[in-house]
């Protein structure tokens, strides 16, 4: 075996323990569950029916579906993914992130190409891919039954599809088109910001050393048709102004993002130090403008959350190793900055403000995680009611509604479905995560029993967020219990 495959080897064997270890040990939040009932859906009827007559899947009090009662808030790409392994392996919490889970290790050998075409080093590359494998964030949201690990694969096959462009490869367009189409189905506004910045460094940069050709407005054309149903079906334009049709602060959008980004993903004195080192350096400029491209197209979004980071997670862990070996070309001085970037945040400009600690403890967390995953609330909620309930029992749930549709199979209301007709003799199980939560539902209490679950109460389905995910039991907490109704 060569020293290449067996590096190789040895990456994929410690990629598969960080994503697969302990993948099915909690159950799936809210998020997640909406990508898994409608991939049962799909199993079941062909399309992703939003309500099939027993429970309706919505967060947005009911308007996520057209007429037919077919899903239409966000693309379908992994509804059909998620369907296969749970054909297979039953409807789990394991089978329903796999799929993601192996985006993310296909993810590792496009990254490890694209980066040594960019920055001609095998070491720049393997230590790209290093940086990826020791992000918690990217591990955290790469285990999720969702779009996110899928979309960093799909956004690095768009960007070596545009370095095939550039370099005149006669099938450049073709997988240009085919990257923004699955893109797009995996989400679409995603695909604003990556081919975003790659529309934004072409004008910029190459537009005016090359005329188009007669191929490059065929390739339009068929990027147009082929995105244009998407667009039109999902209302992806009267969407634009945020949820509710309510205008965002861009500002706001602009304070997350360099938030996320100097905290999580490309630490902004390190980025500082890239634009220095891209004025020495002529090929660090395509992927710094990328990157940079692409997040001014985030700015501009309608809303912004964390998880719209995450796919440039891979693009920033290149432009970071092939930073620090511009910035520190002896081994030594090389091996102190990266210890300085996985251990600590002290590139981060958060750190001298006084907002971020100077150590970082997220590897260590993972570590924790991984050995031994945090007691979970739904899951143990779940349990309960999968041993004492019977079929077509009713369970009223404020959140997370769709992991109990998923991981209950039982008829579930509650959460953002919207008004439903419920009548309270027909309530079994009740369960909210507050006393405030009670006080909304109106129901005598005095029927139902509290019974206290082997979980601290809290979360109620564990988000991949960084500052909210939880990585440790806490001892102290008090215990999780749900409503039944008494005999």
């Amino acid at each position: 075996m060569s020293r290449t495959a067996a590096a190789w080897a040895l990456v994929l064997a410690l990629a598969a323990f960080l994503h697969l270890r302990g993948l099915g040990e909690t159950a799936l939040w809210q998020d997640e569950a909406e990508t898994a009932v409608l991939a049962r859906r799909v199993l079941r009827y062909g399309l992703p029916k939003a309500d099939d007559g027993t429970n309706l899947v919505s967060q947005n009090q009911g308007l996520d579906h057209d007429r037919r009662g077919l899903w239409s808030y966000s693309p379908w790409l992994m509804m059909y993914a998620s369907a296969v392994p749970i054909a297979v392996l039953g409807p789990t919490a394991w089978a329903a992130r796999l799929p993601s889970a192996l985006c993310a290790l296909a993810l590792l050998p496009l990254l490890f190409a694209l980066s040594k075409r960019w920055s001609g080093s095998e070491r720049i590359a393997w230590t790209a891919v290093g940086l990826t494998l020791a992000s918690v964030p990217w591990l955290l949201h790469a285990r999720q039954c969702r779009w996110y690990a899928a979309a960093a694969l799909l956004s690095l096959y768009l960007w070596w599809a545009y370095e095939e462009f550039l370099d005149g490869r006669p099938r450049a367009r073709l997988h240009l088109v085919a990257a923004a189409f699955l893109l797009f189905h995996a989400t679409f506004l995603v695909l604003f910001a990556v081919a975003g910045g790659v529309a934004l460094h072409f004008l910029v940069c190459e537009a005016r050393r090359r005329r188009p050709a007669r191929a490059d407005l065929r390739a339009a054309a068929a990027a147009f048709l082929a995105l244009a149903p998407g667009f039109a079906y999902f209302r992806v334009f009267a969407r634009a102004g945020g949820a509710g049709g309510v205008p965002v602060s861009r500002l706001e959008n602009l304070r997350e993002l360099v938030g996320g980004l100097d905290s999580q993903v490309f630490p902004l004195l390190l980025a500082a130090v890239a634009v220095w080192a891209a004025l020495r350096t002529p090929r660090m400029r395509r992927p710094l403008a990328l990157l940079g491209g692409g997040l001014a197209v985030l700015v501009l979004a309608p809303h912004f959350f964390f998880r719209y980071l995450v796919v440039f997670i891979p693009l920033a862990s290149h432009l970071a190793a092939e930073t620090l070996g511009v910035l520190c070309p002896r081994p030594v001085a090389a091996g102190l900055a990266l210890s300085a970037l996985l251990f600590s945040n002290a590139w981060s400009a958060g750190t001298w403000l006084g907002l971020l600690p100077v150590a970082k403890r997220d590897l260590l967390d993972m570590a924790a995680e991984l050995r031994r995953p945090p007691k979970d609330a739904v899951r143990a909620a779940a349990e309960l009611m999968g041993r004492e309930a019977a079929p077509g029992e009713l369970a009223l749930v404020s959140y997370p509604d769709l992991s109990f549709m998923y991981h209950t199979a039982r008829r579930v209301v509650g959460g953002g479905q919207g008004r439903r007709a419920v009548r309270e003799e027909d309530v079994r199980w009740i369960v909210v995560r507050s006393e405030a939560e009670r006080v909304a539902l109106r129901v005598d209490w005095s029927r139902f029993e509290r019974i206290e679950l082997d979980s601290p109460d809290g979360p109620w389905g564990n988000r991949p967020d960084p500052g909210i995910h939880v990585f440790r039991d806490r001892p102290d907490a008090p215990r999780a219990a749900v409503y039944r109704r008494r005999a």
